[in-house]
Order: C-alpha cells, then structure tokens, then sequence
C-alpha cells in the first residue's frame, strides 16, 4: 500500500519563485533506535514532494521516545490490516497530529489515503 497525506488545496511552497502546487506527504523512514541499554527511540522521516512530480520540496522529521510512540500508538483506531501497513499509518496520523500551521494549513486541509 502507498500510504499518505494530501494538501487539499495547492499552497505556495516557495515563496522567492512563488512556486505553487498540492502537497504529498509519505512515510520514508520508521526508525527504531535501540542502544542495547537504556536509549530507546523511534524516528520518523517524511519527504514533502509537489503531487504527480518528483519534484521534493521540503521534509518533516520527528523523534520520539519509545514511550511516547508507544502511547500515540495505542491511542488509534488503525484501518491497515497488516503489520507494516499498521506502521505507516500510524506514522502519518503521528504527523498530522503535529503539522498545524505548516505552509498555512491546519489538520483539516490534509487528507489521509492508503
């Protein structure tokens, strides 16, 4: 599955060139950090691209400790059926939860598909 974000309307991105365009937001890198001891963290990376290009704009990067991912987590109602669909599911609501005010938008503007 191909999960992600959409901005439901076109935003400008680039405000020197006033480069315009909707907003994909998908799920690059779920990282569990472990250093065998105490460490225990989880890393999220997405890349921001202009929707039908490969153009990249920008990216969202998060980190969590296991604690708080592990309490985000249990708070969902997931749809996904398998394991690693369930991940970047939950990694994507984990970043609509945080992008308030990105590029003008609110969580309202985006919309989750898989």
């Amino acid at each position: 599955m191909s999960h992600k974000l959409t901005s439901n309307q076109s935003v400008v991105y680039n405000a020197e060139f006033q480069s315009s365009g909707v907003l994909e937001i998908t799920p690059e890198q779920i990282v569990y950090q472990n250093d065998g001891s105490t460490f225990h963290n989880v890393m999220l990376v997405f890349p921001i691209k202009v929707s039908g290009t490969n153009n990249y704009v920008g990216g969202l990067n998060y980190n969590l400790t296991e604690g708080d991912w592990d309490t985000f987590f249990a708070s969902l109602t997931l749809t996904s059926t398998n394991e690693y669909d369930k991940q970047e599911e939950a990694a994507l609501k984990y970043a609509l939860s945080q992008i308030e005010g990105n590029w003008g938008l609110t969580k309202s503007d985006w919309t989750y598909t898989s």
